[in-house]
């Protein structure tokens, strides 16, 4: 596991469906979200978007939603 620290932002290598990804280190975050591009070809269940308030005070919605089990360490984070 490699912590980097670019900009006042923690980011993780973690391996998220098969490939080696660096995402946002966030332990205030009570969901995760990540672009079409990185679940390209995946199945996600799209029957319940979620809106989602972001940094300039916007409300989006999401795709759907997928649940992945993360390696962190030699711990499972789902």
């Amino acid at each position: 596991m490699h912590l980097l620290k670019s900009h006042s932002v923690l980011t993780l290598g973690v391996k998220f469906l098969g490939k080696e990804r660096q995402f946002i280190l966030d332990t205030g975050a009570s969901l995760s979200a990540i672009s079409s591009a990185v679940v390209q070809g995946q199945a996600y269940d799209q029957t319940h978007p979620v809106p989602v308030k972001v940094g300039n005070g916007e409300t989006i919605w999401s795709l759907g939603s997928l649940s992945v089990d993360v390696p962190v360490g030699k711990e499972l984070v789902n």
